[in-house]
């Protein structure tokens, strides 16, 4: 993680303890500041969400193993949660193929084996699996070396803290990263007929 990564995410618990000490004695983020490419850079209010549904950018805690893989390879700072996006949910059919990550049959996001330094990465996907009940699939398609579901597999619903609603930051990045050349967005699904890319092995984004 590099200083500029380790200041914001100092910045972002600031930011969450600001936010005062609720009732239950238990402090949920409010504010997170997200300095990673793999999501639009800048500051995230964390919203309620009720219902749970595909394409939402979601706040999400990460299943134990993977929090302190993150943190002793310094992933991610301790305490502060992934900002992804929900591509799969209960009954959705994940496959990996070839070093491809499919949902219902479309090709989504390449797997990488090591990370910049040449450690293996978790490979929790093999063949084809359908999500059960309350798992969810998070992902990021902005950069090919994001931290997210390909090397933790699915989360719990429960893990889920709330929806991110950027509130600032670089305005034309969070634009051109929410929104393709062709309107489309960058989040969705890759068409299945245009191969995915081939990338080398670097350091992750969480």
């Amino acid at each position: 993680m590099s200083l500029r990564a380790v200041f914001w995410s100092g910045i972002s618990v600031l930011g969450v303890a600001l936010t005062g000490l609720p009732a239950t004695g238990v402090l949920p983020p409010i504010l997170l500041y997200n300095p990673s490419e793999s999501a639009p850079l800048g500051w995230y209010r964390v919203e309620p969400l009720e219902v749970i549904s595909r394409g939402d950018l979601v706040v999400s805690n990460l299943p134990e193993a993977a929090s302190r893989l993150a943190i002793q390879r310094r992933y991610l700072a301790p305490g502060i949660p992934v900002i992804k996006n929900v591509r799969a949910l209960e009954g959705d059919t994940v496959c990996e193929i070839k070093g491809v990550l499919q949902i219902n049959g479309t090709s989504t996001v390449r797997l990488l084996s090591t990370d910049s330094m040449g450690r293996a990465l978790p490979s929790p996907w093999t063949g084809c699996r359908q999500l059960q009940a309350e798992e969810v699939l998070l992902l990021s398609d902005r950069t090919p070396d994001s931290f997210d579901g390909r090397y933790f597999g699915a989360v719990r619903e429960g893990d889920i803290i709330g929806r991110a609603v950027w509130i600032g930051g670089d305005r034309k990045e969070h634009a051109e990263g929410l929104i393709g050349k062709n309107g489309d967005r960058s989040e969705c699904c890759r068409n299945p007929a245009r191969p995915l890319p081939r990338v080398r092995s670097r350091r992750l984004q969480v």
